[in-house]
């Protein structure tokens, strides 16, 4: 076969590996066909996944045509599929620089400056796409998520309604409207799109999990529970591994004289907060097996109802039944009126460790107050949930000691909390128990969504727990109180106003709490 295009014309007509043959006897025969080379490329990727070989055949499209931008994108996506972000940049760059009218070329440089956290530049790119071709239904659905990210509401959802205006079928578009309503605080229509999503394959487990946090946000957990166990054919897909599957205890099976792993998932306040059940099966005559996070080690060590807790993936015993510790609510039929709630409910285990925080610290002098107020930017929603120091920092009261509870710094805050007078202890604090000992040694807490907010309200600790508008489901949608945590004060962040105005009001509800005049 002598003509290229007839041979790209048999692509789902005939096995791959025919396809591959006829691509190969072509280029010896045309050597010189940049063509060719990258049409195998790209066909060796998309069946074979492999991205070195791939990654040859566009650069050799390229050495023989210097100018072949679409090769040049094509190589750009398997540097950025192997994560060198820098090379993938220099091809989009060249491939700008020799067709500046390419929209293609702009949303893909889009697409990795949005992978480097570059939210604004990454749209610069997606608009000059969207301005060469205002129908781009994948530019308009990146630049829609993008001004998600930023919070731009009213941009997100310009975009993403456009774009269903444009394809009614483009499935994520209806994921993406969900979320954009979510934060509008609007779960009607959060409710209405996600069950749209529904509809199609592709979004159906995801937009089903979404809609379980809905109905969790707003109390109902006998429906939400049942929903929220898609999190493992999404979210949590490539968690657990089958073996572990095949042995799930559902609540029913019988654990007498039996041995139980309960291994924990998502965040370390996830495992905080939920590792309260482990004390349901004093009940059941059986062996519990406890997995956390390599930094809850110490911390957990004693948790009521386990009898051996290791690091997650480490235990190599034998065991009888399996379970994800965020399943164990589902398991033990939680409901609004029945969620296991002490004051205190953690076991730091001897105490006499505590002079390390009367040593670094000193005499109290006045009241000390914990302060967190970023999470890890690698967190889910991270930029919704975290306050820039700048916001709050001046407003510090000078009646109060400022203990920073932070374990790590983002942006310039490293540099900041001199200036705001904060105590810096991150280089001191070793491990979580390290944290916990020294939220024992303040008279009261005050931080965002953070694994630091679960540490404390377990403790027992007085915590003012500041919140964006639409917070995560396990705090609700009113209300200054939680069902979690008996000594947490909630602060929500109205729409209008800014995380400033917020921790003013927690301040001064501190300052209440401390007794100030």
């Amino acid at each position: 076969m002598n003509n290229l295009y007839d041979i790209a014309n048999l692509e789902n007509k005939i096995s791959f590996k025919q396809l591959k043959k006829l691509y190969s006897k072509y280029l010896n025969e045309n050597p010189n066909s940049s063509e060719a080379y990258n049409k195998l490329g790209v066909l060796i990727f998309k069946y074979e996944k492999n991205s070195k070989l791939a990654l040859e055949h566009f650069t050799k499209a390229i050495e023989l045509n210097h100018q072949y931008v679409e090769a040049l994108n094509n190589r750009a996506a398997i540097y950025t599929f192997i994560n060198n972000l820098e090379l993938a940049l220099l091809d989009l760059d060249m491939s700008i620089i020799i067709d500046e009218n390419n929209s293609i070329s702009y949303n893909n440089r889009g697409v990795i400056k949005r992978k480097q956290k570059k939210i604004n530049d990454s749209i610069d790119d997606f608009s000059k796409a969207l301005i060469i071709n205002p129908k781009f239904e994948d530019c308009l659905y990146n630049r829609g998520t993008a001004f998600l990210n930023l919070l731009r509401l009213d941009d997100a959802l310009n975009d993403l309604s456009n774009l269903i205006s444009i394809n009614k079928n483009y499935a994520n578009a209806y994921l993406a409207l969900g979320n954009t309503y979510r934060k509008l605080n609007n779960l009607t229509k959060a409710m209405f799109y996600y069950e749209e999503a529904m509809k199609f394959p592709l979004t159906q487990d995801v937009a089903n999990l979404n809609k379980a946090t809905l109905l969790l946000l707003n109390g109902n957990y006998e429906q939400g529970l049942i929903l929220y166990e898609l999190r493992f054919k999404t979210i949590l897909k490539k968690y657990y591994d089958s073996n572990s599957f095949e042995k799930l205890w559902d609540g029913k099976k019988n654990l007498n004289n039996k041995t139980i792993l309960i291994r924990c998932e998502q965040g370390l306040g996830d495992t905080i907060q939920f590792s309260r059940y482990l004390e349901n099966f004093k009940i059941y005559n059986c062996k519990v097996i406890f997995e956390v996070q390599k930094n809850l080690m110490n911390l957990l060590v004693n948790t009521a109802g386990a009898d051996i807790v290791k690091e997650i993936y480490t235990y190599k015993g034998n065991f009888d039944y399996f379970c994800p510790l965020m399943s164990l609510p589902k398991i033990f039929n939680t409901n609004m009126n029945n969620i296991p709630i002490r004051k205190s409910y953690i076991n730091l285990g001897s105490t006499n460790t505590f002079d390390k925080w009367d040593k670094i610290i000193g005499t109290k002098k006045k009241p000390r107050v914990g302060l967190c107020w970023s999470c890890n930017p690698k967190a889910f929603e991270a930029n919704y949930k975290s306050i820039n120091l700048l916001e709050f920092g001046s407003k510090l009261s000078n009646k109060i000691e400022w203990i920073s509870l932070q374990k790590e710094y983002q942006n310039d805050d490293a540099n900041l909390i001199n200036q705001f007078k904060i105590n810096d202890l991150s280089h001191h604090q070793e491990d979580f128990l390290d944290t916990a000992k020294l939220i024992l040694k303040t008279d009261l807490v005050i931080t965002i969504d953070t694994s630091i907010a679960h540490c404390a309200g377990a403790l027992g600790k007085k915590t003012i727990l500041l919140l964006p508008p639409v917070p995560d489901w396990r705090w609700m949608r009113k209300g200054n109180t939680s069902p979690w945590y008996s000594e947490l004060h909630l602060v929500r962040r109205k729409f209008e106003d800014k995380w400033g105005d917020a921790f003013i009001e927690a301040q001064k509800i501190a300052e209440k709490y401390l007794n100030f005049k």
